[in-house]
């Protein structure tokens, strides 16, 4: 007797369907394997500092110091990266004070390197961290910390691969610091520095006035960080843009690539006793031209929108004191001017010793009179 549904295949088709699944599973192999590779985005990683960041509980045990965990990543080779302090910073205490925070490179679940900020001074606060491209396949991890009780000083450790090994390839460390780095660019960064206050009346002097920067190229060639060049800008920026964010992507790491994006400061003339230092924050002071500034109505100054420009609906003006803090906003009126047409704008400046200017991108202009 004939099994069942004998007649349903012949021979040749049973071998056709063979080879057909053997394709199939080719195929799922050839896609499981090209999903274990790592993509560009597993070596993309700019971490800004958080608090309790979750880890696997095996990870944890083997960190008894740890009373926050500030940041955790898993690498490409599969090593994980924790940054964690040895004390909880709570709201209004001093207990940052005694913070030493550490970084662990852990495989397998065991620490295979730990090392501290290497700041020979405090309070050492974890300000974000970077994976850097070393080359087309290797990056070096960059951390970064902010240094003394107002977080002026940035101190940056790099820690790369030796082997299957861990080690501190270097340190830097300046005033109110960025490093901007290209993912199309391996093995090449620059660290911006504050370097110098802009304004030469000392009672208008402060931690975060208004400085000029200093640019400084690097390259990273085998294992150690080599310097190629120092620039220093001929305008001054606002250093609190720059601190806030000490890692930056940017399409090219020539100095002049990113810079625009900053915030520009603009020095009033000085025959107006009346006016203040302006501060045009990032995308506005691309667009934005301010000029002929005089002391009618307490300042008043041509504006012009540059040809081409895509313009904002309305512009914003904060009122700073002399230590930087907001005391007070207006929007500023000013008239329905096209790209490349001049009108003239009087700034709402108060009492403030500068004022900066935040535009509103909504739409259309919105009348601010």
């Amino acid at each position: 007797m004939k099994p069942p549904f004998y007649n349903t295949y012949s021979g040749r088709s049973i071998l056709i369907l063979a080879k057909f699944m053997k394709t199939v599973v080719l195929i799922l192999v050839c896609c499981v394997a090209a999903t274990a590779q790592p993509t560009a985005d597993d070596i993309r990683k700019v971490l800004q500092p958080s608090n309790d960041v979750p880890i696997p509980a095996a990870i944890r045990d083997k960190l008894p110091g740890a009373a926050d965990i500030r940041a955790f990543l898993v690498l490409p080779n599969g090593d994980s990266v924790v940054v964690y302090d040895t004390v909880r910073d709570k709201a209004d205490t001093a207990d940052f004070m005694d913070n030493q925070p550490h970084i662990v490179f852990i495989r397998a679940g065991e620490v295979i390197f730990d090392t501290g900020s290497t700041a020979n001074s405090g309070p050492v606060r974890f300000h974000g961290m970077a994976t850097i491209p070393e080359s087309s396949t290797s990056v070096v991890i960059g951390f970064a910390f902010t240094l003394g009780v107002n977080g002026a000083e940035t101190i940056f450790v790099f820690v790369g691969q030796e082997g299957q090994n861990y080690k501190v390839i270097g340190t830097l460390k300046g005033a109110q610091a960025q490093l901007r780095f290209s993912y199309n660019q391996p093995g090449h960064f620059e660290i911006w520095t504050a370097d110098g206050q802009y304004n030469h009346d000392p009672e208008k002097q402060c931690v975060w006035c208004p400085k000029y920067y200093k640019i400084t190229s690097y390259s990273l060639q085998a294992g150690s960080l080599q310097q190629l060049r120092v620039l220093r800008s001929s305008r001054a920026y606002q250093p609190d843009t720059f601190s806030a964010s000490p890692f930056v992507v940017v399409k090219s790491t020539h100095p002049t690539i990113g810079a625009a994006s900053q915030d520009l400061v603009l020095k009033p003339p000085p025959q107006c006793i009346t006016c203040t230092n302006i501060i045009v924050r990032g995308r506005l002071a691309q667009v934005l031209k301010i000029s002929e500034c005089n002391g009618a109505s307490g300042m008043t100054c041509q504006i012009q929108f540059t040809d081409g420009a895509h313009l904002p609906s309305r512009i914003q003006v904060q009122q700073l004191d002399t230590n930087g803090r907001v005391i007070g906003s207006k929007f500023l009126p000013y008239p329905d001017l096209k790209p490349g047409e001049k009108g003239h704008a009087t700034f709402p400046t108060g009492s403030a010793a500068t004022i900066a200017l935040v535009a509103e991108w909504k739409g259309h202009w919105r009348s601010s009179y």
